[in-house]
């Protein structure tokens, strides 16, 4: 009876630490929370640069995130934020990229990133990007 006891708490921390996670908006802030443990606080005046593509659009290959990524780059910081879009929503990421161009107003944004405020995602087939729903 014990070993199903710590075989049920033993999944029920594998799902919290494989869910995608979310991304909280605030006034001065943005927070990007990974899984269960991990996450990041920066303020919007903290971004220096932002681009959005394929992996391989952005010269990254690292097999343990998404083919969908999100750099973000901050001052101070020699590692930058990657933040795989794929498991969001359209209709978030339009939300979430409308905020960085108005509030992060002196970060380098790429016309990929801006391009998602109309839906227009990165695509591994199409070169301007692909509409999204």
């Amino acid at each position: 009876m014990s070993w199903i006891i710590v075989g049920v708490i033993a999944c029920g921390l594998v799902y919290f630490q494989l869910r995608p996670g979310g991304i909280s908006i605030h006034e001065d802030e943005i927070e990007i929370r990974r899984n269960f443990f991990w996450f990041t606080r920066f303020r919007w005046s903290d971004i220096e640069k932002v681009q959005t593509g394929t992996q391989t659009q952005l010269g990254i290959s690292d097999p343990f995130r998404g083919p969908y990524i999100m750099v973000i780059t901050l001052a101070g910081s020699d590692t930058p934020i990657l933040l795989n879009i794929k498991p969001y929503s359209a209709k978030g990421l339009s939300i979430l990229t409308a905020f960085l161009v108005v509030r992060a107003i002196n970060a380098e944004i790429d016309k990929r990133t801006a391009a998602m405020i109309d839906r227009r995602f990165p695509s591994l087939f199409v070169a301007n990007g692909q509409k999204g729903i």
